[in-house]
């Protein structure tokens, strides 16, 4: 994998160290409480494992849902900001992802 020119490094070889082939099946968390404060931390650590899991599939789109969730749990996440940065990127949503790398690099 060829690490993208704008992608910060700490998000780059944090996503390569979960290869997709590690990944378990995980259940669809991201309607597990309309409150995003009572989400458990089980929960979250599944949502970005799947979330993950979908950037490895090449599903972008998909990804982005789960990392939006995250942010609507944690606004400040700098890791849901990289990931999601990520995702755009691949989508070649650039402008979007140099926002989402700047808030995480600034939060």
């Amino acid at each position: 994998m060829q690490k993208p020119k704008i992608v910060p490094e700490e998000f780059y070889s944090h996503l390569k160290s979960h290869p997709c082939q590690d990944m378990i099946e995980l259940q669809d968390i991201r309607h597990e409480a309309e409150d995003p404060q009572t989400v458990s931390s089980e929960a979250i650590n599944a949502l970005y494992d799947e979330g993950k899991m979908l950037l490895c599939m090449g599903k972008y789109e998909e990804a982005l849902q789960c990392y939006d969730r995250l942010l609507e749990i944690s606004p400040s996440s700098k890791k849901a900001l990289g990931y999601k940065g990520l995702a755009l990127f691949k989508l070649k949503r650039h402008a979007e992802a140099s926002r989402c790398y700047e808030k995480a690099l600034t939060c």
